[in-house]
């Protein structure tokens, strides 16, 4: 029973000079001849993807292939391969290398956004970053003794090379708190994006939670502030996810039914979860690996209320999220080991990359 609040939460499109690459849609070799084509050379600036008038098969390509020093230009209708990428129709040739989506050179692909921490510009055994993070119940709930162990990692990421690793915690913490996203956020949407990694799923939890959304100003204080949380819970015969204000205020209900409509995510695999709340329509919405969750999602007058399943919901008023922390917060479960990466706050959707 919880005993105070708490807070948890290529196309390889030929790149390089391969000597061949597979045929594109266009059907067989280009029939231009063969030898130094005349599209010119260069980087391409068609953008990366591969060609559709045919195969770039060493010399040959419809009206001759170019192939040169970082690039090619490629001649018509055939396709081209350039430094770092593949030419489309018309034989343009790629250029710039293929990120897989990655913004801004930032691999968790967020950059730019009014939080975005991979922790991977700090040395392995490190803190996390002061400039973004305030640590709360860091020394355990008395405040004396060894500090629960929570450092960058680098045995485990889900963008290489770091995530941070927490080990441990009690009802007082350990999490890491950031305020600064949230005087970025003019709007009345907030959507955030994380990657979690379990070490044991294998115990029931009664609660514990390892991200919260503090719901007023300051320092997050898991005894007095309001704030939701994503918590642990054990519904009879296995753990979900739960959104929980208090014990009774709850998404989904703490029974096997409402279980039934969450989700949990396996141990030691790193998992996408993402959340949408408004402040203007109280709407809560949740994905795991890009997949919608029912019973993490209540949107009023969408969503309907069903007895023994969401009907313990009320959304706090008002719903403006003004912190967001992360740990490892037990009330009564495994002092287990969680790591995070590629942390992301937004105001329209960040998904899953």
């Amino acid at each position: 029973m919880m005993k105070s609040p708490s807070i948890a939460f290529v196309i390889l499109a030929c790149v390089g000079l391969f000597p061949a690459c597979s045929s594109s849609s266009g059907g067989p070799s280009g029939s231009g001849g063969s030898g130094t084509g005349t599209g010119g050379s260069g980087t391409g600036t068609g953008g990366s993807g591969t060609g559709t008038g045919g195969s770039a098969t060493g010399g040959n390509g419809t009206g001759g292939s170019a192939t040169g020093g970082n690039g090619t230009g490629g001649g018509s209708g055939g396709s081209a391969t350039g430094g770092n990428g593949s030419g489309g129709a018309g034989g343009a040739a790629g250029s710039g290398s293929a990120t897989g989506g990655a913004a801004g050179g930032n691999a968790s692909g967020c950059a730019g956004l009014a939080l975005c921490d991979n922790f991977d510009s700090q040395a392995a055994g490190a803190a996390p970053d002061s400039s973004l993070w305030t640590m709360i119940g860091a020394k355990t709930c008395n405040g004396q003794g060894t500090p629960w162990p929570f450092a960058v990692d680098s045995t485990q990421s889900h963008s290489p090379p770091n995530s941070m690793k927490v080990m441990g915690g009690d009802s007082c913490g350990p999490l890491m708190l950031n305020t600064s996203a949230f005087t970025k956020l003019t709007g009345s949407d907030v959507y955030g994006r994380f990657y979690m990694r379990l070490s044991d799923t294998s115990m029931m939890f009664d609660h514990a939670f390892l991200m919260a959304l503090g719901l007023t100003s300051g320092t997050l204080n898991t005894g007095t502030q309001n704030y939701l949380q994503l918590a642990s819970e054990g519904t009879g015969t296995s753990n979900v996810f739960m959104w929980q204000i208090s014990d009774g205020d709850v998404l989904p209900d703490k029974n096997s039914a409402g279980g039934a409509t969450s989700t949990y995510p396996a141990a030691n695999t790193w998992t996408c979860v993402e959340f949408h709340v408004s402040s203007s329509t109280g709407a809560l919405e949740t994905w795991v690996n890009g997949n919608p969750v029912a019973g993490l999602t209540f949107v009023p007058g969408t969503t309907t209320k069903m007895s023994g399943v969401n009907d313990q919901w009320t959304a706090p008023s008002p719903f403006k999220p003004m912190s967001i922390g992360f740990g490892w917060t037990v009330f009564s479960g495994e002092n287990l080991t969680i790591w995070f990466d590629d942390i992301a706050v937004g105001p329209t959707k960040i998904g899953c990359n």
